[in-house]
């Protein structure tokens, strides 16, 4: 049987693991404790694990520099309760538990195809007075956005001003197949292991194709798609702090139900800043589905970036890591069809022509038959 030692110290993982972070919040707790003789083995025990914590990180410079980038751009006394700390420990959990849905995961190569994205400007342009960048991202189709554009990182995605705010929108664009989804999985997967977006106590994912998500009538009704039974207190501290610090991703607005689009939307309430006005939002969606979206006031704390899928220099690397010993024949192929070669920058697109080949060449026969 457990003593109750045993589940003191059970219960005082979670909270050791919060304070450890923060040294002198950690003396002052170990202070507390020690003044109680009978928690002297439990004292010992978390000061030894706070010293491997400590060691560990010395050891690691790279992993040491990061932690402290986090600690100067992130405002932990923002949220400072066990529970949101436990809450943002089961988020990262999950988010590092993600994999890609397996329609998702056709273009094998996309994690190592650098992810292009453009920063859209406000002005719009013609491809004829375009500049060559702008240009290329123009393909004549109905999801093209036709305004003046430069390239961007995925590192400045939702990133702090030049005074140290939070952006309120940031809308994503691009085709479907292009890589909406994934770009979300992302950067919520790069959160989760410190490497993107650290200044956000808190990303949360909400898949908008979720019924569950769909149904959400509040925050509360929101943060429960993320977690069942989080604790109210959790949703309570988000509330009084209006969102501020939070992350919160609306991934495929484009797949909302029309009603779900309307003014009388909670997805709605949120981007036009009545629910949880100061946290922000990042919005995915294709094109054409963003009439409604253009049309709110952002205010100038905004951003607007456009997916531009693969260039020409990523779909030959991925021609040449899938049609291995193949290429020349392959491109031959496409040269006789250059309205299929003009879809391809599109990654889901590249994949599909790409697997349709491969598969006729093992069964002629059975090759798609070609229209007149």
């Amino acid at each position: 049987a457990k003593t109750s030692l045993d589940k003191a110290a059970k219960l005082l993982a979670p909270i050791e693991l919060v304070i450890a972070a923060d040294s002198e919040k950690f003396q002052e707790f170990l202070e507390v404790l020690d003044k109680e003789p009978y928690l002297h083995n439990m004292v010992e025990r978390m000061q030894t694990s706070y010293t491997h914590i400590v060691s560990a990180v010395s050891v690691d410079v790279h992993h040491a520099k990061r932690r402290k980038v986090q600690q100067v751009i992130c405002d932990q006394s923002l949220y400072n309760t066990v529970e949101f700390h436990l809450f943002v420990s089961h988020i990262r959990d999950l988010y590092k538990r993600t994999t890609v849905p397996a329609k998702e995961k056709w273009p094998h190569i996309c994690s190592k195809v650098p992810h292009n994205l453009a920063c859209i400007k406000k002005e719009t342009v013609t491809r004829y007075e375009a500049d060559a960048f702008t240009k290329d991202t123009i393909h004549g189709h109905v999801d093209d956005i036709l305004n003046w554009k430069e390239s961007m990182e995925i590192s400045q995605v939702a990133g702090l001003d030049q005074d140290g705010d939070f952006p309120d929108v940031v809308l994503i664009e691009g085709a479907p197949g292009i890589g909406k989804t994934t770009l979300a999985l992302i950067l919520c997967r790069s959160w989760s292991r410190d490497e993107l977006l650290q200044q956000y106590p808190l990303v949360l994912l909400l898949r908008l194709r979720d019924h569950s998500v769909r149904e959400a009538a509040t925050i509360a009704d929101l943060f429960q798609c993320a977690k069942k039974n989080i604790s109210q207190s959790v949703i309570e501290e988000v509330d009084e702090q209006s969102g501020k610090g939070v992350l919160l991703i609306l991934e495929g607005f484009d797949e909302l139900p029309p009603a779900k689009r309307s003014q009388n939307s909670l997805f709605l309430d949120i981007l036009e800043h009545r629910c949880l006005p100061l946290a922000t939002k990042i919005v995915t969606s294709r094109p054409s589905a963003t009439g409604v979206l253009k049309q709110l006031e952002y205010g100038d704390r905004t951003q607007h970036i456009e997916i531009l899928g693969f260039r020409k220099v990523d779909i030959e690397k991925y021609i040449t890591v899938e049609i291995k010993g193949l290429q020349k024949q392959f491109r031959k192929y496409l040269s006789s069809y250059p309205h299929i070669f003009s879809m391809m920058y599109i990654p889901l697109n590249c994949a599909i022509v790409i697997c349709v080949y491969k598969e006729g060449i093992k069964n002629p026969q059975n090759f798609i038959p070609k229209t007149s």
